[in-house]
């Protein structure tokens, strides 16, 4: 019982309170005084304000019950939960997209360097390329001239060889065509041809091969192609041809392409001269003066030959 506060109270001494001396044992004096009322009485108000700030503290952090309705119903709690797991997984992604875009930094980071690689190679590069000694470019340039040079004399001896292969052949406007006709047929036109129009004998002239040029059109007259076997018999149907102006026939050289581009600018320059002139091959006669056609330029200039 040591401790107890009521023996504490039965035991102690209280100041002012009166005394009491006896030999019996069994008288037990109790004193009560005014104090331990008022103290009493000051314990059950401190309990009391106590409890009432409790109350008001509970209240205060309750809230308002309109904010604070009390414990969700089961529905509520459902869609609490349901949005608990909507946020959780939420961040889940959010985690999966900052390590996506991470990853997306890094090769980004990667790229960067290697185009800064890429920039500098380039430079390096191009610094080598701008600090060439002026001798290698002249002697590229000496080079390309030299090779278009070869180009040029390599095309003109091409077009002389196919002139030459041509020399033998003249081309016949004017006859009539006919959708059945074969080269017998045309060579057969030819002959008649000369002989009715040039007056020369039908036995005369001998062909490798005759044929009419590109696809039969109706209302029009192909031109007659016609490789003689001799070249003097060429030049002898050639010579008669003159005999042709004012009809509606001809007779002209055949020549390749790049000679008979030639040959009409040549022929429109000389036109303009309003002189006689005379044309052979690719090169233009006329007032005892040559002129040609200058590769460089494409215009006509006075041969220096």
């Amino acid at each position: 019982m040591h401790g107890s506060p009521s023996l504490l109270l039965q035991v102690s001494y209280l100041k002012g309170a009166p005394t009491v001396t006896c030999r019996d044992y069994c008288m037990i004096s109790v004193s009560c005084p005014p104090e331990w009322f008022e103290a009493l009485k000051r314990l059950l108000l401190c309990s009391h304000n106590m409890c009432s700030c409790l109350f008001s503290l509970l209240l205060m952090l309750s809230g308002d019950i309109e904010s604070n309705p009390g414990p969700m119903s089961k529905a509520e709690a459902d869609a609490f939960s349901a949005a608990l797991e909507t946020m959780r997984k939420l961040e889940e992604s959010n985690e999966t997209l900052m390590a996506e875009l991470k990853c997306i930094k890094e090769r980004q980071a990667a790229y960067v360097n290697e185009i800064s690689a890429l920039k500098a190679k380039f430079v390096t590069l191009e610094s080598k390329i701008t600090s060439q000694s002026a001798s290698d470019t002249n002697t590229a340039d000496r080079a390309i001239l030299d090779l278009s040079d070869q180009m040029t004399t390599i095309e003109s001896r091409c077009n002389d060889a196919e002139n030459r292969q041509r020399r033998s052949n003249l081309l016949f406007f004017g006859i009539a065509d006919d959708s059945e006709e074969d080269w017998a047929k045309s060579e057969e036109k030819v002959i008649n041809f000369c002989s009715q129009k040039l007056g020369l004998q039908k036995t005369g002239a001998q062909f490798d091969r005759v044929h009419r040029l590109g696809r039969y059109k109706e209302g029009s007259n192909r031109p007659v192609i016609a490789k003689f076997t001799f070249f003097k018999d060429k030049q002898e149907v050639l010579s008669s041809a003159r005999k042709l102006k004012g009809t509606t026939f001809s007779i002209s050289e055949d020549f390749s392409l790049a000679t008979r581009q030639k040959r009409k600018k040549l022929y429109d320059f000389a036109k303009t001269q309003n002189v006689k002139f005379y044309l052979a091959v690719d090169s233009l006669r006329i007032d005892k003066k040559t002129c040609v056609i200058d590769s460089a330029t494409n215009e006509v200039v006075l041969s220096t030959r």
